[in-house]
């Protein structure tokens, strides 16, 4: 019996939550982020015209008239189910100071359609997104269905979901407050402007088969973490009721994290391969995860690398832009729990514009590891490799705060 298989199937009635994922109202379709079709949210065929969230009615906007009011520099693109019924109170509030034909709900119309509208007759458009990361994760693939030569896009996030690292890492804040609805749209307009790396995640058998390519804005895991946040996703699949609020969301994770205690997890460095810029990095005996790391912001703000690199082993102080990943090792529970409670760093191991995560074959091999991209898990069978390089960059707006907003 492989040392994956010995966890037992996962227990759906299980209580937990990956920091990284979003509230239940976070786009459930968001998962698809990325990939080579577009997935819109899930709705009901009753949702025509109007989405009722809660007890407050949403009228939508009718997209097609927009191109023709093209006065504004700045559109809001929200998701009205995330962060329960702040979602649906910053949809109000933005269409009251920005105009109605400025805001968008975007699970009636999806950001594809909605930039089509508004950019004709532009030069550029700032966009603020009112979500999740997984809700700003989906309108940044979108951009890349625009057609060559559109006026630019650049994103400023008000953050709804529960860990908001991407937020965080452009001094959006963890999470809504009174404070930053009030002051958001002269925060974007005011906002500086930063460029971020995009990065392609291609997953699949090493052998030439098909291939499925996701985005990745924040992060990727392989190994513990990704255990943890895939038991999560599906007790909170199973049991959407349980998990309602982000305080109680990142509650359950500490719990369902404790219980990994008592399952076996893969040794990485019997069951994966690491090459990093075509040559092969040894993962230290007892490594249970591996974090590929594209921002400073893990799990709800945790910087596991930090933000010098001190010259050691010849690698460069991380960067936004750089064209470069941060890889860290983590050793074992213990030593994530330090990590998430800011205690301690991850153990340096690489970095790197390629990274290639190769699962071995074999009888004696576990039949899949848990892996996730920016809190959306999956299990990955042995013989597949995961392999990662750069997309794009993308311009984003950083809010111009005091030092220390997004702690």
């Amino acid at each position: 019996m492989s040392q994956e298989q010995e966890d037992g199937p996962i227990d759906s009635s299980g209580i937990g939550v990956s920091i990284a994922d979003e509230n239940q109202g976070e786009v459930e379709a968001a998962a698809g982020v990325g990939s080579s079709s577009s997935l819109p949210p899930p709705t009901n065929s009753s949702q025509t015209g109007q989405n009722k969230v809660g007890t407050v009615q949403v009228t939508e906007v009718d997209v097609s008239a927009v191109s023709q009011s093209s006065d504004s520099p700045m559109i809001a693109i929200v998701n009205p189910k995330s962060g329960g019924k702040a979602g649906n109170r910053v949809f109000r509030k933005l269409s009251t100071k920005l105009g109605e034909q400025f805001v968008f709900d975007v699970t009636q119309k999806g950001p594809l359609a909605i930039l089509q509208a508004v950019l004709p007759g532009r030069n550029a458009l700032r966009c603020l997104v009112c979500g999740g990361d997984g809700t700003v994760g989906w309108v940044l693939s979108e951009i890349d269905k625009l057609p060559p030569g559109s006026p630019p896009v650049e994103v400023a996030i008000l953050p709804l979901g529960t860990g908001n690292d991407l937020a965080r890492q452009f001094q959006w804040g963890g999470g809504f407050s009174k404070k930053l609805l009030k002051t958001a749209v002269p925060s974007v307009s005011a906002g500086s402007t930063k460029e971020l790396d995009l990065w392609d995640v291609s997953v699949g058998a090493a052998r030439g088969e098909q291939r499925k390519t996701m985005l990745m804005c924040n992060y990727c895991s392989v190994g513990l973490d990704a255990r943890i946040a895939l038991r999560f996703h599906t007790a909170r699949e199973s049991h959407p009721g349980r998990f309602f609020s982000q305080v109680v969301n990142k509650m359950w994770y500490g719990m369902y994290a404790a219980k990994q205690m008592f399952c076996s997890s893969a040794s990485l460095p019997r069951v994966c391969k690491l090459v990093v810029d075509d040559v092969e990095v040894p993962i230290p005996r007892g490594v249970k995860g591996l974090i590929v790391l594209n921002i400073a912001s893990y799990a709800g703000g945790r910087d596991l690398w930090g933000k010098k690199s001190g010259g050691e082993q010849g690698f460069n102080d991380p960067s936004l832009s750089d064209g470069k990943l941060e890889i860290v090792a983590v050793n074992s529970l213990m030593h994530l729990s330090f990590m998430t409670m800011k205690l301690r760093k991850g153990r340096r191991l690489a970095q790197g514009s390629k990274i290639s995560l190769q699962l071995q074959d074999g009888d004696h091999m576990p039949d899949h590891l848990a892996f996730q991209v920016d809190g959306e898990p999956k299990f990955v069978d042995k013989g597949s490799s995961i392999d990662i390089q750069l997309h794009r960059r993308h311009v984003m707006v950083e809010r111009d705060a005091p030092s220390g907003c997004c702690s």
